[in-house]
C-alpha cells in the first residue's frame, strides 16, 4: 500500500476516497449560489411599492394551496402540500395501530421530476424563489446545488443560462465544462428549478439535455400543452392560489401584523363579488393591498379598475421620481397612457412577452 503524502494526511476519509476531479467547483458554486439567493430574494418589493416599502420575503411569503398527484394520476391519489420545499424533503413514512404497514403519500415518495402547473399570477415564480431561498438558508440540505433558471431570459442551453443568469460574477473561477462534469458526477444531489415553460417554443430541445435528464428537476408552466418529456414526471402539481385563510395571512404579513387594516381590506373584498373572485390569485391580492396602501384606503370594485389603478400608481410613482406632476386630466399623461396601452397591445398581437428598448417609442 502506498504511503500517504504529507498533503493527504490532512484530508478527511471521505476526501481521500473521493474521485471528484473538481472539488473546488462544488465549494465555490455552493457558496456563490447561497449568497446570490439570499441577496436577491431576501427582500421582495411588490410592483407598486416604493423602495422604502420592501418586504422581507420569509416574513411576507404565504404558501399557496398546491395539489399533487403521482404519475398514474388517479383521482384518489391527490394530496395537498403547503410548500414546494416539502415536495423535495426526504421521504417520510407513517404507521398507525390499525395499519402498521408504513404508508407514503404522493408528496412523501422520493421524487425526481416535478411539473408544477398554474394560471398566471397564482404564485409559481415567487414559490420558486422561496424554494431557492430555503435551500440557501439551510432548509433543504439534501441538495448540494440548486439552480433557479428563468426561461424568459434563456438564449442558449441550460449551462449558458446558469452563467448568464446566476454565475455571471463568478465565471472566471471555473469553466462551463468543469461545472458540467461536476453536475454529472452528483446528479442525485443537484436540483434544477426551471420557471416559465410557456416562455420557450414547444419544439425546444431543452429537456433533452443530459444534465436535465439525470438531475432532479422542477419545471413550472401555465396550463398549456407541454413537451412530451414532461409526461415522464414523477409528480404533477397544480398550484390553486390562495384560500380565504391564505389571503388573510398574506394581508396580515403585508400590513406588518396590523390586523385591523388587514381585516378591513378583506372585508371590503368579501363584500364585492368580482374582488372576491380575484382574492384567490396571489398577484391580484398583492395589487389590492398595494393600491390600498398607496391610496390610503381606497379600494377598487373590479378587475378592470384594479389594473387601471395599478397602471396609474406606476405612472404616478414614475412622475414623482422624476419631479413631475401627476394629473390624469393632463394631456401628456393621457398620451403616455395611450402609448403604454398601444405597446402592450402590439406585444399581445405579436405573441411576444419581451419588449426591447430600441423598439419602444
Amino acid at each position: 500500500m502506498a504511503a500517504l503524502s504529507r498533503q493527504d494526511m490532512y484530508l478527511t476519509p471521505s476526501e481521500l476516497v473521493s474521485e471528484d476531479p473538481f472539488p473546488h467547483v462544488g465549494n465555490d458554486v455552493t457558496s456563490y449560489l447561497k449568497d446570490f439567493y439570499r441577496t436577491q430574494f431576501e427582500q421582495e418589493r411588490p410592483l407598486l411599492l416604493r423602495e422604502e416599502h420592501e418586504l422581507h420575503l420569509p416574513d411576507v411569503y404565504t404558501d399557496p394551496h398546491i395539489q399533487c398527484r403521482g404519475d398514474i394520476g388517479q383521482s384518489n391519489d391527490v394530496s395537498n402540500v403547503d410548500s414546494l420545499t416539502k415536495i423535495f424533503l426526504q421521504p417520510k413514512t407513517s404507521t398507525s395501530q390499525r395499519n402498521p404497514k408504513p404508508k407514503q403519500t404522493t408528496t412523501q415518495r422520493k421524487v425526481r421530476k416535478v411539473h408544477l402547473e398554474g394560471s398566471a399570477g397564482t404564485g409559481k415564480s415567487i414559490s420558486c424563489k422561496k424554494l431557492a431561498y430555503d435551500w440557501a438558508t439551510g432548509k433543504l440540505t439534501r441538495f448540494l446545488l440548486v439552480f433557479l433558471i428563468e426561461l424568459r431570459y434563456i438564449t442558449g442551453g441550460i449551462l449558458d443560462a446558469i452563467f448568464d443568469q446566476i454565475l455571471y460574477n463568478d465565471m472566471y473561477l471555473f469553466s462551463k465544462q468543469e461545472l458540467h462534469d461536476y453536475i454529472l458526477q452528483h446528479p442525485d444531489q443537484i436540483l434544477f428549478v426551471i420557471d416559465g415553460l410557456q416562455e420557450v417554443s414547444s419544439h425546444s430541445k431543452l429537456f433533452q439535455e443530459t444534465i436535465l435528464q439525470k438531475c432532479h428537476v422542477l419545471v413550472t408552466s401555465r396550463p398549456y400543452p407541454k413537451p412530451l418529456e414532461l409526461d415522464h414526471c414523477d409528480t404533477f402539481c397544480k398550484i390553486m392560489g390562495y384560500t380565504k385563510e391564505n389571503s388573510l395571512n398574506y394581508a396580515m404579513k403585508f400590513f406588518k401584523d396590523n390586523e385591523e387594516t388587514s381585516r378591513q381590506v378583506l372585508t371590503k373584498v368579501e363584500e364585492t363579488r368580482s374582488l372576491r373572485e380575484l382574492a384567490v390569485n396571489p398577484l391580484d391580492i398583492m395589487l389590492i393591498c398595494s393600491i390600498w396602501k398607496d391610496t390610503s384606503g381606497i379600494l377598487i370594485s373590479g378587475k378592470t379598475e384594479l389594473y387601471m389603478a395599478a397602471i396609474h400608481c406606476l405612472v404616478r410613482r414614475f412622475c414623482s421620481e422624476k419631479g413631475l406632476g401627476f394629473d390624469l386630466k393632463d394631456h401628456s399623461i393621457q398620451q403616455l397612457l395611450r402609448c403604454l396601452g398601444k405597446l402592450a397591445w402590439d406585444g399581445l398581437r405579436k405573441v411576444s412577452p419581451k419588449l426591447y428598448a430600441p423598439f419602444i417609442p
